[in-house]
């Protein structure tokens, strides 16, 4: 374009234009301007997309007929005179049940304007704090989202119902020490792990939960340790620990060294009494090698009984059996042998003692035999006498 184009006298056509060459040529500010043309700011087209806007968008001119750029200070003040068939048009305060088109438009981050909807709700940052008043439809609010510190001053002291409602739960952390007056009954919780009360018994386990009682407990210099017993015995007692004894005078549960179970024993020789010990040799003890001497034991009585038997080869019975006998005689007054049998039934086979004729048996010493006496003859018939004592 040039001035022959585009004269000064034709500056009712446009309401803004701008040369690069000192009057030379003329331009629209919305022509593109070509590479001799300065190119500093840039031209748009519409939908055009932008992250950083070059220059100044828009112009307007306000009631002191100054230009103004649109800003958030300047915002470009718009009058709607007619309205269009493609929607309603609405005054301030309107109501509407059903908004028809679109009540509200915002430019997201990738430079495109969109419509205020559920979808893509219009962004809103919070300025300062927010005071909450009114009243709320319900008693406990849920408070959501990122907040500028981690505790949420509260104001305002609780009221005494409030107080008395719930229990309020106070940490003395960070509480001076105060003194504390009693001017009422302090509610205390006890430890609910404590058993309860009961009498203390023998052969108790060992607790497995906190116990109230009274254990005997001995120290032994450095630690304390718990007293050893058991229901037989009783209280385990060391006696190594105890005072020497008396000689002659101490006695401890009746045994001391001149009696047995309260009763004096007897020492030295002479008779048995009384105090004598008993002597039990056991079954497996080993044989003695050289045999203990003892003093023979005499035999003695003052009456005896003669029994005049008759006897033939049958067997028959000179003395009965007599543990009170301390010896006995047997004469053979026949003409045979006569066989004498310690024992029942005698005979020419089993018998103790042959007596031939004319002769005597003497039954005598320290151990006599005190059972029944069978006799039998070796032929015919005859007397035996048997005397006892």
């Amino acid at each position: 374009m040039t001035t022959g184009d585009y004269r000064l006298g034709d500056l009712q056509r446009f309401a803004l234009m701008k040369s690069d060459d000192s009057g030379v040529t003329w331009y629209p500010v919305y022509a593109p301007v070509g590479a001799g043309g300065g190119g500093a700011t840039p031209s748009y087209t519409e939908g055009a997309t932008d992250s950083t806007i070059d220059g100044v968008a828009m112009l307007w001119e306000d009631t002191g007929d100054t230009l103004r750029s649109v800003s958030a200070a300047k915002p470009l003040p718009v009058n709607i005179v007619a309205g269009s068939s493609a929607g309603t048009q609405y005054t301030e305060g309107a109501v509407d049940a059903t908004i028809d088109g679109v009540a509200f438009m915002w430019e997201d981050a990738s430079d495109t304007l969109r419509a205020v909807s559920a979808a893509k709700p219009l962004p809103v940052a919070q300025q300062g704090s927010v005071a909450v008043t009114g009243t709320f439809w319900q008693a406990t609010q849920p408070v959501s989202g990122t907040f500028w510190q981690a505790t949420q001053p509260v104001s305002g002291p609780l009221t005494d119902t409030q107080l008395r409602a719930s229990a309020v739960p106070v940490s003395l952390a960070s509480v001076p020490s105060h003194a504390v007056t009693n001017a009422g009954t302090f509610a205390v919780q006890a430890d609910t792990e404590l058993p309860a009360a009961a009498a203390l018994a023998d052969a108790t386990a060992n607790p497995t939960v906190p116990t109230v009682g009274t254990a005997n407990l001995l120290y032994n210099g450095t630690t304390w340790d718990r007293q050893r017993g058991d229901t037989t015995n009783g209280l385990d007692v060391d006696v190594t620990r105890l005072p020497a004894l008396v000689a002659g005078s101490a006695d401890i549960g009746g045994v001391n060294i001149t009696k047995v179970a309260g009763t004096a024993t007897a020492v030295n020789s002479g008779n048995k009494d009384a105090g004598t010990q008993r002597v039990v040799i056991a079954t497996d003890q080993p044989a003695l090698t050289t045999p203990m001497p003892t003093a023979p034991v005499i035999s003695k009585g003052s009456t005896a009984t003669v029994t005049q038997v008759a006897c033939s080869t049958t067997s028959a019975q000179l003395l009965a059996s007599n543990s009170a006998r301390k010896g006995a005689a047997i004469f053979n007054d026949t003409a045979v042998v006569a066989l004498v049998k310690f024992g029942t039934t005698a005979s020419t086979t089993s018998f103790t003692v042959k007596l031939p004729a004319g002769t005597v048996y003497d039954l005598s010493g320290p151990e006599i035999y005190y059972g029944r006496i069978d006799c039998v003859l070796a032929s015919s018939t005859g007397n035996v006498y048997a005397t006892e004592w």
